[in-house]
Order: structure tokens, then sequence, then C-alpha cells
């Protein structure tokens, strides 16, 4: 997988400089994902996503009747779990909800599926990068900052995944 996205060489020798690890209490359980899998909301067919994004991106629908929203399944580096995010549908004063403690500052949304061999494209928003990736996700690699300025962390990352090419 390393070699597959770049980070390797044909030697399997890391190209990168700096690796940011997850911290161990980041990391959370498939199970805590399960309850939102059921369906996903007409919400973001309305906002331009097609199917097979949706899947990609393993949305899912948060179905409380007082504050629905559209939910986004957190992944590290190495695609594990480590937070879930729901945007709301219906207008609700507080846009976005992270779920089970999610530290947002700690990761970049879409970063378990970045390749350091594509220029990099970087979003505030989750919506904002899938329709980026539902377009030309075959020619860039797209992350989203998950807010409106990077944390120190997120710049790490950036630098990490983006010292090789444009971004």
């Amino acid at each position: 997988i390393m070699q597959k996205r770049g980070w390797t060489d044909s030697g399997g020798n890391y190209i990168p400089v700096v690796r940011i690890e997850t911290p161990p209490d980041c990391i959370l359980s498939e199970i805590e994902l399960e309850e939102f899998k059921k369906e996903i909301p007409s919400y973001a067919y309305e906002r331009g996503l097609n199917l097979d994004t949706c899947k990609k991106w393993e949305l899912g629908f948060d179905s409380n009747p007082k504050d629905p929203r559209l939910i986004f399944p957190v992944r590290d580096i190495e695609g594990r779990l480590v937070g879930i995010s729901g945007r709301t549908i219906i207008g609700h004063s507080s846009k976005y909800k992270d779920y089970t403690g999610f530290k947002k500052s700690n990761f970049l949304y879409g970063e378990h599926l970045a390749s350091t061999k594509l220029p990099l494209v970087l979003v505030e928003g989750q919506i904002d990068l899938l329709i980026v990736d539902q377009y030309v996700g075959d020619l860039v690699t797209t992350l989203c900052i998950l807010g409106c300025l990077p944390s120190i962390t997120q710049c790490e990352k950036i630098s990490f995944l983006a010292h090789t090419r444009p971004i």
C-alpha cells in the first residue's frame, strides 16, 4: 500500500521526511459507524453527489428527527476510523457536529486516500472535497481541512503529503 501511494521507493524506503502518528486514543471502533450506515439522505444527491461517490466515502445518515445530518466518517492516513462528522440537512444553526469526541484539528478529511503521485488540492469542507473527487479524483489528491483554518498538525500533514509535488 505504501509503495502504491508513492510513500516509498522501489526498495521500500520511506520517501517523506516526516511521519505523523495517530494518537491511540483517537482510533475508534468501526461499530461506532454502524448506526449511520443504513441510508444516504437525499440531501447528498441534492448537493450534486452521485451514488458511487457516496459509497466510496462511506457517507451515512443520522436520522434524529430534530437534527438530521449527512454523516462523514473520517479516517487517518492508514485508513483507521478516527472521527465521525455530521452536516445538518435542515439548516440547523450548528452546521457541523463532531461525534464521539472527534479531534478534527488532528486530521484531514481524505488523508486515507492521499497519494504523493498526484497534485494536491486543499478545500475547506467535506462536500467541497467530494465534488472535486467525483469529477477529477483520478487526476488529483483532494484533502479537506475540516474548517476555515488549518491547525499546526494539519499543516504538518499537508507538508508531509505535498513535499514531493505541486499544490
